[in-house]
């Protein structure tokens, strides 16, 4: 593969990932390895972890640090295996002003990597339903309403915070009465959303009691 080929192919790819990819992805591309340490020395690319390197000139996105761990769960066919959840994923949401102080990144159960994040970490396994994922920053994100009932279930953060957040998302269209009743929750993760509701004064509880059959004894 001639180099301006593979040059245009891995910023093919790389434009996707903010600047970003793996060994891997520059590999497939047609960057051997003694070419991507040629690379790297040069001061072409910036290595920014282990088997992760970024181009040096491309424009420095604000949250790099969130596609860095993203790639950081790739599998071996060099896609993304995690989803930014929990105190991440809020903090994503349009609405709040929450400052996690780790990534929180939900995993498959099958996932598996032998290094270490590039920063520190909490992983989850779960396999999550694709309904509750979607996209911002460029990067795999559950969605307001599995964020919020993570939150409720982990007791990461204060219930008044997920209180207004729940409430101004409703006020903006951000979480509506389908995207709820859409969501796949167990019983458990039910009576701790209702109870929420019920603190903001949701106008619509019985509707979602019906759903998932706690009615009033919740």
């Amino acid at each position: 593969m001639k180099k301006k080929e593979a040059f245009e192919k891995l910023y093919r790819l790389a434009e996707r990932q903010l600047g970003c990819f793996t060994a891997s992805q520059a590999q497939s591309c047609g960057y051997s390895p003694q070419a991507q340490y040629h690379h790297v020395q040069a001061g072409d690319w910036v290595r920014v972890a282990r088997g992760i390197c970024c181009l040096k000139y491309f424009p420095t996105p604000v949250r790099v640090d969130l596609m860095i761990c993203y790639l950081w769960t790739c599998d071996r066919n060099d896609v993304p295996q995690g989803v930014f959840s929990h105190e991440t994923a809020f903090s994503l949401h349009p609405y709040s002003v929450w400052r996690p102080t780790e990534k929180h990144i939900t995993v498959p159960r099958s996932f598996r990597r032998r290094g270490a994040p590039p920063e520190p970490v909490r992983l989850y396994k779960r396999d999550l339903d694709k309904s509750d994922v979607t996209i911002i920053e460029w990067v795999a994100v559950t969605k307001p309403v599995r964020t919020v009932v993570d939150l409720l279930m982990s007791g990461f953060v204060q219930q008044h915070h997920l209180r207004d957040f729940v409430r101004t998302s409703l006020e903006m269209g951000i979480i509506t009465h389908r995207n709820m009743s859409e969501t796949r929750l167990s019983l458990d993760e039910w009576e701790q959303l209702v109870g929420l509701l019920k603190r903001i004064n949701y106008d619509r509880i019985e509707d979602i009691q019906v759903w998932s059959g706690i009615r009033e004894t919740a």
